[in-house]
């Protein structure tokens, strides 16, 4: 059992380098795309990229790797305009169970925000499929946001707060579609948040991204 623990830990540190490649070309065709569409190409590219560096990252056994590295690869992977929903959810199921066995090592700790993440990006996945149901609902985004207060004492840095950032506009996004008043509310301090700690949010906020 401890030599598959090491080799899990070496399979994470050998596919770590592209969770960041994949993150940053994600951001960078997020980013412009609320420029317009002229820089749609641009767009295109760096979102192939992102896919590209995805399928390497969960070319292992899905749980060998760490949540922070799912949620990246769910996230991409269940983004327009050619979403793998199926493989994503897969990936947020598997990060919130690995999540579950590294809280009960007393010696690490899975930041509050990445399993807030994980929860409304499995949420998201199920609102596609699922759509009347899951909006009703409402079902593990409010695990989600159960998280919030936990970020919000836990991780009071720049990187936490760019993070609640992040959980606070896609809950927001999510509550607004079910008509529950939270998703006013969340977004409005998703807005006031990103306004103090990053520039890139708020022009995300503003285009609904």
């Amino acid at each position: 059992e401890l030599g598959a623990g090491r080799k899990g830990h070496h399979r994470r540190k050998h596919l770590e380098p592209y969770r960041p490649l994949a993150r940053a070309h994600s951001g960078r065709a997020t980013t412009l795309w609320t420029r317009g569409f002229r820089w749609l190409p641009f767009v295109a590219w760096h979102f192939w990229r992102a896919r590209v560096h995805v399928r390497a990252l969960i070319s292992a056994n899905l749980y060998a790797l760490s949540p922070d590295q799912l949620d990246v690869a769910g996230t991409i992977l269940k983004r327009r305009p050619f979403p793998d929903i199926q493989m994503a959810m897969e990936c947020f199921y598997a990060g919130i169970e690995a999540a579950a066995s590294i809280a009960k090592n007393a010696k690490k700790k899975v930041p509050p925000h990445t399993l807030a993440l994980l929860y409304v990006g499995l949420g998201e996945c199920q609102e596609t499929s699922d759509r009347a149901a899951d909006l009703a609902r409402g079902g593990v985004c409010d695990n989600a946001a159960a998280f919030i207060p936990r970020i919000e004492a836990e991780e009071p840095d720049i990187h936490g707060k760019r993070q609640l950032v992040r959980v606070l506009k896609r809950c927001g996004a999510y509550f607004k579609r079910a008509g529950d008043p939270r998703g006013d509310e969340f977004l409005a301090r998703a807005k006031a948040l990103a306004e103090e700690v990053s520039s890139d949010q708020v022009a995300k906020i503003q285009a609904g991204i």
